[in-house]
């Protein structure tokens, strides 16, 4: 399908870019506080099927919006990463009121289509070499609350992401990417699995095309 230049559509599906910083403000100070009452909950990341990655050193999730325990079909589309299993909010999500509300305001609710959880990268600890999608484009968003120095995610043809400037990136999935977290401090950022609304992403490809010039 082709797309007129600079819409939404072309931007996601035809601009080929890496990324794209979204030009959104995030709360992050209240969403680590709530972080905080929830973190005892996190457990250690695995895929889908439920096992261990080897790949993947020090890296734990706490999932906010997901299938019910059990359901775990994932698959990848245009869209982002989506479940034949209707998600529901988890009982962290009940202890993140301002986190929850931040998402449904920004994206709404109705483009939920798959995850969102924390993301918690301890110090010394790595996500290994991997990609996530099947189709090139652009996907859902990952969101800095806490990004340490000496903390990188890598994107083979971008090299670092900056999510010191820009702490809302969506991410083309079907590159190589990895994290290392070289700091003394634990890496927070949030992952939202689902659609971002079409003036966001004109909106940031429009100061992202001229920050790029």
């Amino acid at each position: 399908m082709k797309y007129k230049t600079g819409s939404a559509g072309w931007i996601l599906f035809e601009s080929g870019i890496s990324h794209l910083p979204l030009d959104i403000d995030v709360p992050q100070k209240d969403i680590f506080s709530e972080w905080e009452k929830v973190m005892d909950k996190a457990t250690p990341h695995t895929k889908t099927d439920g096992s261990m990655d080897s790949r993947h050193v020090g890296w734990q999730s706490l999932e906010l919006f997901a299938p019910p325990p059990g359901k775990t079909t994932v698959n990848s589309n245009q869209h982002g990463f989506i479940s034949n299993n209707k998600h529901i909010w988890t009982e962290a999500a009940n202890d993140c009121p301002i986190t929850v509300q931040w998402f449904k305001d920004t994206f709404k609710e109705e483009n939920f289509i798959g995850r969102l959880y924390f993301s918690w990268l301890l110090p010394g600890g790595s996500i290994g070499v991997h990609r996530d999608s099947q189709h090139s484009n652009l996907h859902g968003a990952n969101v800095a609350i806490t990004n340490p120095e000496g903390c990188h995610f890598h994107n083979e043809r971008a090299g670092i992401i900056d999510f010191d400037t820009n702490p809302v990136n969506m991410m083309n999935l079907f590159d190589n990417h990895w994290v290392e977290n070289k700091s003394k401090e634990p890496r927070l950022h949030m992952i939202y699995s689902g659609k971002v609304p079409s003036n966001v992403i004109e909106r940031s490809y429009s100061k992202y095309e001229i920050q790029n010039r």
